[in-house]
């Protein structure tokens, strides 16, 4: 009798082990998904000026805290800094006047878009441009219109 309930005790531990594993599978299999469905939504809406965190969250049913959980713990990065990057990203290959990449990125007032630049950049938009412009670069290109 004590060899059955042992036997029977490793077939439920075996068991809850198989359960465990395939739980741990498919969660992660969703998060997967969930990720690449914000990156997409993300990529598609960045240059929109009210596209925020709450915006975000109720696109995809969660919460504001849990989005920025899950998103910080997938990629290691706060979401609305990677909408910040994103946008810088694209704001650095765009010939055009400072005020007209302001807009084409999402951003509504140049302090805030100059502020952010030269965090995740390290220069101003204007450093940026005459740097990667070489020093005949012409400043004009980048005056607020």
């Amino acid at each position: 009798a004590l060899r059955d309930i042992e036997a029977l005790e490793q077939l439920l531990i075996a068991f809850c082990r198989d359960i465990c594993r395939y739980v741990a599978d498919h969660k992660e299999s969703k998060n997967f998904a969930l990720l690449d469905q914000l990156v997409v939504y993300v990529n598609d809406n960045y240059s929109n000026p009210t596209i925020n965190l709450e915006k975000i969250a109720e696109e995809f049913s969660l919460s504001s805290s849990d989005l920025t959980r899950f998103f910080k713990n997938q990629t290691g990065v706060p979401l609305m800094r990677y909408v910040d990057q994103l946008r810088m990203d694209h704001a650095k290959n765009i010939e055009m006047t400072l005020g007209e990449i302001i807009q084409r990125v999402g951003y509504v007032d140049s302090t805030n878009f100059i502020r952010k630049f030269k965090r995740v950049k390290g220069v101003t938009p204007i450093q940026y441009r005459n740097i990667a412009n070489g020093p005949a670069s012409s400043i004009s290109k980048w005056e607020i219109g």
